[in-house]
């Protein structure tokens, strides 16, 4: 009787888990995750020159090798590309780490300056349990609101429940890993009419 009620207990949670599927909410275009936003400045403070210096000053401070991230890179046209990533899974023991990848693009104009975070993928190299993979995050997201794996990634072992459960925690730390990006960018770009000698 006891093994019957921790039965029904357990298929009560794994509904409620179940049901919850959907509330991640990331920004979808077309079908793509893509993080975007122009931010508006006041433009006697804020030269396409300074907003440019700045942004680039982030990619600078907030990567390691800025020499990497950044892919391309116009001062006149006020435009900056780099690819990134961020942990998504830290590597423990035999497991190696999930990271989660993207594409930047920061255009300015005077007064004001738009990121763009897109092109977004996860990957994993091989481990002595599981091949490497690489995946795109906006189809792991549309397949997760579907409740359904990718044919690429194969967690047979994990079951639908616990595909559901680890993609589910994957998508929440990569949403807000660059939504912290995001905040930082924000925060680097709008202390810039401060005066660099002001220190």
């Amino acid at each position: 009787m006891r093994n019957f009620l921790i039965g029904i207990i357990l298929q009560f949670f794994s509904i409620l888990v179940v049901a919850q599927n959907g509330t991640i909410q990331l920004p979808l275009k077309d079908s793509l995750i893509v993080y975007e936003e122009v931010i508006y400045l006041k433009d006697s403070l804020y030269p396409k020159e300074k907003i440019y210096l700045r942004a680039k000053t982030w990619l600078t401070n907030t990567f390691n090798d800025v020499k990497q991230v950044i892919q391309m890179e116009d001062k006149d046209e006020g435009r900056l590309i780099g690819k990134g990533l961020v942990t998504i899974v830290p590597a423990v023991l035999n497991s190696p780490a999930t990271y989660g990848n993207f594409t930047l693009q920061l255009d300015v104009k005077e007064g004001k300056i738009r990121y763009k975070f897109f092109d977004t993928y996860f990957e994993s190299p091989a481990s002595r349990a599981e091949p490497s993979y690489k995946v795109s995050a906006s189809k792991l997201y549309l397949a997760y609101l579907k409740e359904e794996a990718p044919r690429e990634l194969r967690y047979t072992l994990e079951g639908k429940k616990g595909f559901l459960s680890r993609v589910e925690k994957d998508l929440l730390t990569f949403d807000k890993n660059i939504r912290e990006l995001i905040s930082t960018l924000k925060l680097h770009i709008q202390s810039g009419n401060k005066k660099e000698e002001d220190w």
